[in-house]
């Protein structure tokens, strides 16, 4: 079994309430984000129920919008395609190619 490290704890009492209060500001900030979380999620949702257009599709276009990432996503998927259709002609044009 691995061994843990060892916790040194600091002995200043300055220190310990820095890390005090960095703790507790961290904790606001998860208090934040999951309340961000919660309403893309229900924003997420509405948006699918009013508009007929699956969750998943709303949520990859907010990060698409959001980290600017569209083109690259298209050019990816053209990749894609082309590889796939070329492979797939390939096939049906040689049939014999599944036997052994």
């Amino acid at each position: 079994m691995a061994k843990q490290k060892e916790i040194v704890v600091p002995s200043s009492p300055a220190d310990l309430k820095k890390i005090y209060e960095a703790v507790h500001e961290l904790s606001n900030s998860m208090t934040r984000q999951d309340s961000e979380k919660k309403y893309q999620n229900e924003t997420i949702d509405e948006l699918s129920k009013e508009y007929n257009v699956p969750a998943s599709e709303i949520r990859r276009m907010a990060n698409d919008y959001h980290k600017d990432t569209y083109k690259k996503h298209v050019d990816e998927f053209e990749d894609y395609q082309e590889l796939y259709e070329a492979t797939m002609q390939a096939g049906r044009r040689n049939p014999g190619l599944d036997e052994d």
